[in-house]
This record gives C-alpha cells, structure tokens and sequence, in this order.
C-alpha cells in the first residue's frame, strides 16, 4: 500500500477528500502540510481492500505512521481524512462531519464528474480552510467547546420555545374555555329569566283560579240565603206594584190633562223637567218614563203644541249631547210617536227651532247639521214626520243670519234630501 510522504512533517491534519461510493473515484481532494499519494489514497478506497463501507459508521485505522478516518453517507459518497496518529478521535469525527456538510452543495455535480479530482478546483479552497481549522487543536477544543455550549443552548432554546408554544396552547384552551363558560353562563341567564316569568305567570293564574273559585263559593252562598229567605220573590213584587203605580199615574195625568182649561205656562221649568226627563231615559231606557212625566207636566200646558219641548230636549242631546245618547234619540222619539204623545207638527216646531242655532253649534261640531238630519230621516223612513216644513223657506231666525244662515239652510236640506 502507498503510503503519505513526509507524512507528519509538524502536521495534525494531512489531508481531506471524497470519493464516489460506486466507483472509488476521488472526486475532490486537498492536502495540508504533507504530500500524499493519490495510489495509495485508492488502493484503500479500493473494494477489494474495503468491499463494504456501513453508512454514519466512523473506520479508523493507522498504516505508515499515519491514521486514516472514513465515513460514508450510505447512498453516494465516502468521506475522507488522513490525520497523525495521536489526533483524537471526536475531532477526526467532527473533521469528517463538516466535510461531509462542505461537500453537499456540489454533490449532484459530483455524481456525473468524469476523472479524479474534477472537482479539485471548486472545493480545494474550502478543504484546505477546514483542514488549517482542525489543525490546531486548542482551537478545535475552544471550538467544540462553543459549539458544545451552542448546543446547550439550542436545546434549552428549543426546550423553551416547545414550553412557550404549550403554554401558548394552554391559554388558548384556557380562553376557549372561559369562552364557553361565558356562553354558557350568558344562555342560564336567559333561561333563568323565562324561567321566572312562566313562574309568576304560574303563580299569577293560580292566584286569579283561587280567588274566582271564593267569589264564585260566596256567589252560590248568597244566592241561595237570598233565594231561601224570600228576597227575589218580594223583589218581583214590588217591581209589580211599581208597575201598577206608573199605570195609574198615567191614566191621573189623563184625566187630569182632560179637566184642564187653561192655567199659566212656565216654559224654562218645563223644559228643565223635559231634559230631566230625556236624561232619565237614557239612564234607564224606559220610555213610560218619560210618557209619565209629559202627560203630568201636559195638566198645565194650556195646550198639547208646547209638547214640542219635549222633542226639543230630546235634539239638543242630538247636537251637544254624548255619542252613544245620540244614536239613543231616534228610539225614543219613534217610542214617544208611537205612544201618541208626540205628533208630527210637535217635531217640526222642534227641528225649526234647532236649526235656528245650527250655525252657531256647527262652529264647534262641523257635523251637527249631519246629525240633525239622521235624526229627521230616522222619523221620516217610519212615517213619524214628513219634510213639509222644508218647503217653507228657511226660517226667520235663519235669514236673519244672512248668507252663513242661508248656507247652513241649504246644506241641511240637501242633506235630508240624499
């Protein structure tokens, strides 16, 4: 075997190269302080010295005062150096190591090289600068050593970025969680809000079922303690004898309207019973009510036409009165017609006489006039009255008005009219 000239000469690291796994061919190689035979450099890459070289397994050998160190990739190449014989073997690995990673950018190109040494020229400076580095020994265990503190470090670093990226994911979940619970709290809240109403709600129609069923207990009681004591009988009775009484009251006032000549009229006091008694009926909507009351009041009249009074209490409802009486005044009226004491020439006296002061109430009720005549078609649709007083011209009261009391005069008829 070929061995290394001058092969120490003061020299650590001699010599660094790399051949192809395949072929045993030295691709790159560079020598430090020494000449070194490339023969000898083959023959022991040559698989016949060396058939099979193990991936990531460190070989070491001395021959010629000198120590040779190979590796290989397992896949392409074999790394190489030559070393003096006491040279520790953690700084070879390390030599071979960043060989190995000196190497990697031109091993594709390394791979269709033609020749030994092709790629001499692009990796003779880096060789040559690794070789000087590893060299020096003191500089290698300073090296090593902040490479070792380095790794120290990496590891330490890494160990805390995993930490903090765990702690990360820890408050994540943490939020996710508080997330959640808020939610969750949040959908109680509303729950328990329902909750409380459909309770109340609950409570509130147990309370309302109770005391219906008292009032309905003590409904029944007193009922019955009305009933077995006699009440409701004496009550129809006495509602006979009311009867009886406002009969013959009504055939008095008869008698006396009858027997009467002529006796002093006191028209405000009459108009003022009328009212009172047009109010009452829409108390009590009994006609015979006011019946009594106008044949009572007929005895001092002196004559039936001042019975348009009456009528006329009943209008004035019509035009200042409440809604629900207005619509109450045709009734009475067809009543008070029908039981004969109201004739059609009592209710145009009165229709004359409240259109007498229609303009003024239509400047407060624009509908008045409106009123008014629903309440004349009304009497007229049941033959109570008829339009005749129409046709004699607006009345003077009216014309004395002028123009607005002429308008009002129109409108009114034609409203009837429609």
């Amino acid at each position: 075997m070929a061995g290394v000239g001058n092969p120490l000469n003061g020299q650590n690291v001699n010599y660094v190269a790399v051949a192809r796994l395949a072929d045993r061919c030295v691709v790159a190689h560079a020598s430090h302080g020494a000449h070194v035979d490339q023969s000898g450099v083959r023959s022991v890459l040559d698989p016949a010295q060396m058939r099979t070289v193990d991936a990531n397994k460190h070989y070491n050998f001395e021959t010629s005062g000198v120590a040779w160190h190979l590796e290989s990739d397992g896949a392409a190449w074999i790394y190489v150096a030559i070393t003096s014989p006491s040279y520790p073997l953690r700084h070879a690995a390390g030599l071979l190591r960043d060989l190995r990673t000196s190497f990697q950018p031109k091993a594709e190109a390394g791979l269709n090289a033609r020749g030994e040494g092709a790629l001499n020229n692009a990796m003779s400076g880096k060789f040559q600068r690794l070789c000087a580095q590893y060299d020096d020994l003191a500089n290698v265990d300073s090296l090593h050593a902040t490479l070792a503190k380095v790794e120290t470090v990496k590891v330490v670093m890494q160990d805390s970025i995993e930490l903090a990226l765990q702690n990360c994911v820890s408050l994540e979940a943490i939020d996710q969680k508080a997330d959640e619970l808020q939610s969750q709290a949040g959908m109680f809240k509303s729950r328990a809000k329902t909750l409380r109403k459909q309770m109340w709600w609950k409570k509130c129609k147990m309370q309302m079922l109770i005391a219906f069923i008292i009032l309905t207990i003590i409904g029944v009681i007193v009922v019955v303690i009305l009933a077995y004591t006699g009440q409701f009988d004496k009550k129809k009775g006495k509602d006979k004898d009311k009867k009886k009484k406002k009969k013959s009251r009504s055939k008095d006032s008869l008698t006396d309207l009858e027997e009467v000549t002529s006796i002093p009229f006191d028209e405000d006091k009459y108009r003022g019973k009328c009212k009172a008694a047009v109010a009452e009926y829409f108390s009590i909507e009994v006609v015979d009510e006011v019946v009594a009351c106008a044949r009572e009041e007929l005895a001092g009249l002196g004559e039936p036409s001042r019975l348009s009074l009456l009528a006329s209490a009943a209008l004035d409802v019509v035009l200042d009165g409440k809604q629900k009486d207005r619509e109450r005044v045709p009734q009475l009226l067809l009543a008070l017609s029908e039981k004969d004491v109201l004739t059609p020439a009592h209710f145009s006296t009165a229709f004359l006489e409240a259109l007498a002061i229609l303009p003024d109430i239509t400047i407060d009720a624009p509908k008045a006039p409106q009123w008014l005549g629903d309440v004349l078609k009304a009497l007229v649709e049941k033959e109570a009255c008829s339009l005749a007083f129409l046709e004699g011209g607006a009345p003077a009261a009216l014309t004395e008005l002028g123009e607005e009391g002429t308008e009002c005069w129109s409108k009114f008829k034609d409203y009837v009219a429609s």
